[in-house]
């Protein structure tokens, strides 16, 4: 009996190929953490972001300190809380706040978790109990919405989002349950002109001008 070989092409059989690819972050958190878990690493995550765009000595961003990060009232009370939950509420189109958001000017005290403008004042608590009530009046999930605050996006989706309506916005951020049917009449700008909220009294910078800094400073 002959042990030859002999190669006969019609008789190869291809094999599948498999591509592996990395989930991102908040998928893999889906999967393994409870809600409870994501929205702390989400929360962390948002932080980090933040750092890493406005570097103390940095070319570009506000340069925050990092006294600006650092809780003096209590868990989760610092200048950048404060600020990210009045961000929050101008992304969900909370009437009752959107002036608040656009007119930020820098005096929270995060010694004592409040924010005082002439005559009236803000607590950093009346904004997390703001934000639940917002979240549960539009029937969406805080998990989804914070793991998509903390990831940055390309400009294709901030165009993409930003030209939506709200309520298909808010569609992202839901679980399962209809979307409650909103009138807002708000006339706001659209995701990609959102505001950058200054922390030392300066009034927000539209989009154009904000680049027009940046390129000033490298």
């Amino acid at each position: 009996m002959s042990n030859d070989f002999q190669f006969n092409p019609t008789q190869v059989v291809p094999q599948t190929s498999v591509e592996v690819t990395r989930e991102p972050q908040q998928y893999r958190d889906a999967k393994s953490k409870t809600d409870a878990a994501r929205i702390t690493s989400a929360k962390a995550r948002a932080m980090h972001m933040c750092k890493d765009s406005n570097p103390v000595g940095g070319q570009y961003g506000f340069e925050y300190p990092p006294s600006y990060y650092e809780d003096f009232a209590g868990p989760n009370t610092s200048e950048y809380e404060f600020k990210h939950l009045l961000f929050i509420l101008y992304f969900l189109h909370d009437p009752k706040f959107i002036k608040a958001s656009l007119n930020y000017d820098g005096g929270y005290n995060s010694l004592t978790g409040v924010w005082i403008r002439g005559t009236s004042q803000i607590s950093i608590q009346d904004l997390n109990v703001a934000v639940a009530e917002r979240i549960a009046e539009l029937g969406i999930t805080e998990v989804l919405l914070l793991e998509y605050l903390a990831v940055p996006h390309g400009i294709a989706e901030y165009q993409h989002f930003g030209h939506l309506s709200f309520e298909k916005r808010m569609e992202r951020f839901l679980r399962g349950e209809p979307l409650l049917r909103l009138s807002s009449g708000t006339n706001l700008p659209v995701w990609p002109m959102l505001p950058v909220l200054p922390s030392d009294g300066r009034e927000p910078l539209p989009t154009a001008e904000r680049d027009d800094k940046s390129r000033e400073k490298s």
